[in-house]
C-alpha cells in the first residue's frame, strides 16, 4: 500500500493518535482509554508501539510490551492492534504485524503472543493463516466482563496466539500470505455441524468428539465458526452466546487431547479452523 506510513510511537502527538484510535475502534468511554503517560512509560521501558497513517490520518495502531511465562521464559505481548472500520480488509493489520516483528527481531526477540476472540474469523484468518502463527491455549473469560461496544454482553473467552518470528518467516509471509493449502473436509473429520434457523442465522450442533491419536502422521480436523460475528451480534446475541459455549467446549477438548490450531480457511461463505495433532519422533 503505497500511501501507508507506519511510525514508531515515541512522542505525545502520536500517543494522542493512539488514544483516538483506541477510543474509535473499540467504541469505549474515556475512562477505559489507555492514558498517554502509560504509552510514554512503555516506550521508555522497551515496549513497541506503532501507528499507521494514510494521508497523515491515523488509521491503525499496535501496542505491546514484554511478558514472562511461569517457567521464566520471555516473550513480547502484543496487547492491542486495531484498524478503523473504513480501512479494514486492506492488509493494514498484516503490515503492522510484520513491522512489529521487524522491530522485535532487532531486539533479538523471537516469540510474540497475543489474544483474540475465537469467534472472530477475520482475526483468526490474519493470525493463523496469513501470519502462520498457532494456538493451543484457550482461556475462559480472559478479561472478565467487558463494556466496550465490540465485547459487551458476551464472555470474554480468548485464544492465545504463539508467533515464532524470524527473518525467513517474514519473507515467507510477505511472499505467500495468500497461498492456500488444499484440505479435504471429510465428514468424519468435521467436528461440528450447523443448521440455519427461521431467521437464516447459523446455529451450532454439538457432536461427540472422536479425535484419534495417530503416531505416524498428522491428522487434521475442522471446526466451523460463524464467518461474520459482527453481523450475528446485530441479529441475535443469544446465538452469539450459544456459539461461545459451543466453540469453548470443542476447542478446550481438542487442546486437552494435544491438538493445536495450525491453519484457518475460508470456503466461502464458510470458515473453519484446522486442528492438527503434532507428532513427535
Amino acid at each position: 500500500m503505497d500511501d501507508l506510513q507506519i511510525k514508531i510511537a515515541d512522542n505525545n502527538d502520536i500517543f494522542n493518535d493512539l488514544q483516538f484510535l483506541h477510543r474509535k475502534i473499540w467504541g469505549i468511554q474515556d475512562i477505559d482509554v489507555t492514558p498517554t503517560h502509560i504509552y510514554s512509560a512503555v516506550n521508555k521501558n522497551g515496549g513497541v508501539m506503532l501507528c499507521a497513517y494514510i494521508d497523515n490520518k491515523p488509521v491503525a495502531f499496535s501496542f505491546g510490551f514484554y511478558g514472562k511465562d511461569e517457567d521464566d521464559s520471555h516473550y513480547f505481548y502484543s496487547h492491542n492492534m486495531g484498524v478503523l472500520k473504513d480501512y479494514r480488509h486492506q492488509g493494514i493489520g498484516l503490515l503492522l504485524k510484520i513491522e512489529l516483528a521487524r522491530q522485535l527481531l532487532r531486539k533479538n526477540v523471537n516469540l510474540v503472543k497475543w489474544t483474540f476472540d475465537p469467534l472472530e474469523s477475520a482475526n483468526a484468518y490474519l493470525n493463523i493463516h496469513k501470519l502462520q502463527a498457532t494456538s493451543y491455549t484457550y482461556i475462559t473469560n480472559y478479561y472478565e466482563e467487558m463494556q466496550d461496544s465490540i465485547n459487551r454482553g458476551v464472555p470474554s473467552d480468548r485464544l492465545i496466539v504463539h508467533w515464532n518470528i524470524s527473518t525467513q518467516l517474514l519473507n515467507n509471509v510477505m511472499r505467500n500470505h495468500n497461498e492456500k493449502k488444499e484440505y479435504i473436509l471429510a465428514d468424519d473429520h468435521i467436528l461440528n455441524r450447523i443448521h440455519y434457523d427461521s431467521e437464516n442465522l447459523p446455529q451450532p450442533h454439538e457432536m461427540a468428539l472422536n479425535l484419534p491419536v495417530n503416531k505416524k502422521e498428522m491428522e487434521c480436523f475442522f471446526l466451523e465458526i460463524p464467518s461474520n460475528l459482527h453481523f450475528l451480534r446485530e441479529k441475535s446475541m443469544e446465538t452469539v452466546i450459544n456459539w461461545r459455549y459451543h466453540v469453548r467446549n470443542i476447542l478446550s477438548a481438542c487442546f486437552e487431547k494435544g491438538f493445536f490450531i495450525s491453519d484457518a480457511i475460508y470456503i466461502k461463505p464458510r470458515f473453519y479452523y484446522v486442528l492438527t495433532l503434532k507428532q513427535h519422533a
